[in-house]
Order: structure tokens, then sequence, then C-alpha cells
């Protein structure tokens, strides 16, 4: 009752009337701006930019004005009057113009970057703890892409990689999925509800991401990518960085924000490279851009990964991240990938997360989240498709619903269950895929062993296995096997009976004898 309930206070808002603004976002040479965010000012109310610059916000009839924040551009403020019609605003953003005209560096001084940095370090904790109180609704677009994969791996043939790739650019999608869940936070306790997942070419499968896995705290003094990493405002992080004060600017509420490049010490330090935004006064992390290597996180087949992170203030002293972007490339065995997870944060509550929300319950999919009709996902979706990803949609569909046809299912059965010469020492196995059930048993000759109390042993094992739901998680197993030990001549029978009712809570039923 509880999911449902969830469902229809999240999804009935968005049914009511609202007018819809499209544009894209280009910076002053005319290139395209990824994950810009777009909110109206001085709320958490907005959307990002796709991969391609382009952006959908959709607003109830009034007047708005929007904002447009990017890292290292100047924030671009657009008044807009929304009356029932679609409307199109295009936004160029121009570059930040960071000086340092004010400020002279002796030959042997220290760059005052240092000094902005000691008291961001001074205020980390502070930070960290008073913006710990939070709940609001998460959306996630995580796509994955091969750029290139080789034909062979040691002489086995690739392939299509069952439909992902495409044979003559060897490129293709390997992973689309979009999720909405609510994130609830209160000191060190935290918890995640999903009720929304969509993965393209399965409509009964459940979205693998996660708002709390991207979520990555730079307030913490260590943040773990296979080994931990010093944050650039952490306690003793001056061992392990350099940093350079490149400029400082007025942004739109007349705040200055200081532009620190932070370099590591060495390229094997467990340090992250890039820029941090670090805003006066408050001494409170505005924006950042930062990576890591190979080298520093000790991952071989990483070739670069990127976090971009914008914060929004929205009470007193508490600001609250509004994207969080992670990009990554990485390269093995001949495949080279590249791919994003883009992370929109919106109605936030601050300072009243119940405790009875917690329990040792950390994450959970509602039911109903892979349920969701393509016009639920075109209404709720802040971050509009780009046409690879449509295509993407529409081409493993298409595939699914030709792969679950009987007819297809028919022929794959017809080759599968083929006996073959080979099955003699193989074992064999037969399957009814459109009444999702399998019958195999193994052969002794690939099974014969010796130990010290059978001596020369053998053992067959005969399995039989029927789903009762498409996405097979209520599922009866049947299960026995029998071994002879040929020295001390006894046969020793075992099976199994497993009647698994569901995934959501495990409830399964077993008998062993």
């Amino acid at each position: 009752m509880k999911s449902i309930l969830t469902f229809l206070l999240f999804y009935i808002p968005y049914t009511a009337a609202f007018t819809q603004i499209t544009g894209t976002v280009k910076d002053n040479e005319g290139q395209l701006l990824p994950f810009v965010n777009i909110y109206v000012k001085n709320t958490t109310n907005g959307t990002t930019s796709n991969i391609n610059g382009e952006y959908v916000m959709k607003l109830d009839d009034g007047d708005y004005n929007l904002t447009f924040q990017y890292v290292g551009y100047k924030t671009t403020n657009k008044k807009v009057t929304v009356s029932g019609e679609e409307i199109s605003v295009d936004i160029i953003m121009y570059p930040e113009d960071y000086k340092l005209e004010e400020i002279v560096i002796s030959a042997n001084a220290e760059d005052p970057a240092y000094a902005i940095i000691r008291k961001a370090q001074a205020k980390r904790k502070y930070y960290r703890d008073i913006s710990s109180n939070f709940e609001c609704d998460v959306y996630v677009r995580g796509f994955n892409k091969i750029l290139s994969a080789p034909e062979k791996i040691m002489g086995i043939e690739v392939g299509d990689l069952d439909g992902m790739i495409d044979t003559s650019s060897r490129q293709g999608v390997v992973y689309l999925s979009e999720s909405v869940s609510k994130i609830y936070n209160k000191g060190k306790k935290s918890k995640e509800v999903m009720y929304s997942s969509k993965i393209s070419g399965d409509d009964g499968g459940y979205s693998f991401n996660s708002a709390q896995e991207m979520d990555f705290n730079f307030y913490d003094n260590k943040i773990s990518i296979n080994r931990e990493l010093v944050t650039p405002i952490a306690v003793g992080a001056m061992a392990y960085y350099k940093y350079t004060l490149e400029g400082a600017q007025i942004d739109e509420n007349g705040q200055l924000i200081n532009k620190i490049k932070v370099t590591p010490k060495n390229e094997m330090s467990p340090a992250f490279f890039g820029h941090i935004y670090i805003t006066e006064d408050l001494w409170n992390i505005h924006s950042l851009e930062l990576g890591v290597t190979k080298k520093s996180t000790q991952l071989p087949f990483l070739d670069s990964l990127m976090f971009k992170q914008i914060f929004v203030p929205v009470k007193d002293e508490k600001w609250v991240k509004f994207t969080n972007v992670i990009k990554f490339k990485m390269s093995a065995f001949g495949f080279k990938f590249e791919g994003n997870f883009a992370g929109v944060y919106s109605n936030y509550i601050i300072d009243q997360v119940d405790d009875s929300v917690f329990s040792n319950e950390v994450f959970k999919v509602e039911r109903e989240a892979n349920e969701q009709t393509d016009e639920y996902w075109e209404k709720i979706r802040p971050i509009p498709l780009t046409v690879e990803e449509r295509v993407d949609y529409v081409r493993k569909d298409s595939i699914r619903l030709v792969r679950e046809s009987p007819e297809y299912l028919d022929s794959v059965d017809r080759i599968n269950n083929k006996f073959k010469a080979t099955s003699i020492f193989t074992g064999y196995s037969y399957q009814n895929s459109k009444k999702k059930s399998r019958f195999s048993i193994s052969s002794p000759l690939s099974n014969i062993s010796f130990n010290t109390i059978q001596g020369w042993n053998s053992s067959s094992k005969v399995t039989f296995t029927k789903s009762y739901n498409k996405s097979r998680t209520k599922r009866l197993s049947l299960e026995g096997d029998i071994s002879y030990g040929f020295s001390e001549k006894v046969w020793r029978p075992h099976f199994k009976i497993d009647f698994r009712h569901n995934r959501y809570n495990n409830l399964r039923f077993e008998l062993v004898g």
C-alpha cells in the first residue's frame, strides 16, 4: 500500500497542466555545453542540459527568472513568461573572467590560494554536518558506450555482443538506464527508495543507478575509489596538493567566488586534479570539476574519471547539491569505453527528516518501479534524451520483442536442444523457453575424481527448473544427484527442492535430504 501511495503522490502532480520550455545552451564560440544547470532562481526546481547541450523544462503558467549555471562560465539569467504554449529559449554563455589584477605575489611568497584553502578546511566539517539533514528526489541517467571493440580476443570471435555492437563501426551502447529515487539523510544515517526505473532493452529489469553510490562528498577527508583519495580541503591535504589561485569573480548574488587550481604533488599521489571554486567569507564549495587518473587510483584499466558538482543556496548558510555528473573513459582487452552518470536533485526538504524513515534497510526498490509507461518518463524526465539515446531505446525494445516472440524462442530451443555426440561427455540439457522450464543431466564421465575415502568415484546430477513470472524471480528448482565410490562400493544420493517466492524479501522454501 505504501508503494502505491508513493507512486500516486509523485505522479499526480505531473499530470497537471504545464508549459514546456526547450532550447540549447552554447558557448560564445558556438560549442554546445553539456550538463549545464538550469533552474528557477532561488529554488531547486530545475534541470540540466544533456550531453548535446539540449534542455527541457516544464513549468506552470507564470513569470520566471531562469538561471543558467556552468562551471567556469558566467551565470546567465533569463526572464520568461509561461502562458500555455511551448516556447524555445536558446542561451549563449560566456567564459568567466577570473582576474588577478589586484593580487600581487612576490617571488617567494605563498600563493593566496593556500589561505583560502585553510579557511575552507576550517569550515569543512561545519558544512558537512549542517548539510546532512534533508530529503529530496534524485533523477539519475546512466549512459555507457563502447567506442571500439576488437573482432577477436585470444582467437575467439567477439561478434556483436548480443546485438549491442554495430559490426561495421565496432561501436554500440552497452547501458542506458534512468531512475528516480527519494533519498533521506540525517547525520550518518541514509536511505534510498527507488520508485521509477527504466532500462533500455529490458522492460522487467531494475536499474543499477543509485543516487547513494554516485554521491561522492568532497567535504569528507577521503573518498574511496579503489584506494583512499584525499580531497582538496581535507585535513592534511596540503601534504598532497599544490594550490594556485587563478582568479576571482563576483556572481549574480554579489558573492566573490575564488577559482583554485589543485594539482597533486606527484602523479602517484592519492589525490585529485582540476578546479575547486570556494565562496569568499562563507568558505564553502560553490562548485568543482575534479578528476583522477589510473596512477592516482591504481586502476590500470581507467583512463580518466571526472566529477562535476554544482551547489545552490537554499536556507541560511546551507548549500545543497543541484547536479552531480560523473564521466569516465576506460580501456581493457582491446575494448575502449566511455560513459557518464548524471544526477539532478530536486524537491529538497531541509531539517525535517523523521527518524522513523531509517532502519537496517538502506536501499529499496519499489515493486512497481519498472512498470512506468513512456508517457510517464516523458513527463518527469528532467534531461532530454539525445538522438542516440532515443534510437537505442527503440532499437533494443524492437530486439527484445523479437526475442520474446514464440517463433524466435522455438527456433533457439530447436538448436540448443539437439543431442550431440559430445553430450555423452559434457551432459545434456533441454529447455522450453515459452514455458520457462529447463531440464539438464550431467555426464558421470565428466565428474570422475579420486579421494582417500571413496577411491575413484563419479557422480551425476539431474536438475529441473521452472519460472512462474517474466523476471524469473518466482521459481521452482528440483535437484538430485548421486555419487558412487568404487573402493567403498557405496551409493550416496542427495536431493533438494527449492521454491523461491520472490526476490523482494527473499521468501523461499527449501527441502533437502
